[in-house]
């Protein structure tokens, strides 16, 4: 996944593509989004036990806890969102949530920074 990307697609228009019921609808009156970056809140699909999919804002990305090199105490923690396709199955930091807890990410656009000079490649979908 991108380390930035948009959801601008109304909450109606979200529930209508990916056929989730109202009663399954925990974004309320959500906003649009045009700019999701790791460690914000953006809306996921996900699937009941019954099936049945729901709609919900969650955090983005992974977050591991870290501690300051100097002094030891906790400080700001990281996310990390990227994951290869390669090593899902066989990584136990990635296996898991792949096996049992895939959702869909709603995106209308995307962007990749392509190298250190703030370059990009962008999309929309």
């Amino acid at each position: 996944m991108c380390n930035l990307y948009s959801n601008t697609m109304a909450v109606d228009a979200m529930r209508q593509l990916f056929a989730v019921d109202a009663a399954q609808d925990a974004l309320g009156n959500a906003e649009p989004l045009p700019a999701i970056f790791p460690k914000g809140m953006a809306p996921i699909v996900g699937m009941n036990d019954d099936g049945k999919r729901w709609l919900q804002n969650v955090h983005w990305g992974f977050v591991m806890p870290q501690v300051s090199k100097k002094t030891g105490e906790p400080i700001q923690p990281r996310a990390v969102n990227n994951a290869r396709d390669d090593k899902l199955r066989s990584s136990s930091f990635w296996r898991k949530s792949f096996e049992e807890r895939r959702c869909l990410i709603p995106a209308t656009s995307f962007c990749e920074a392509k190298d250190r000079i703030r370059r990009a490649t962008c999309g929309s979908a």
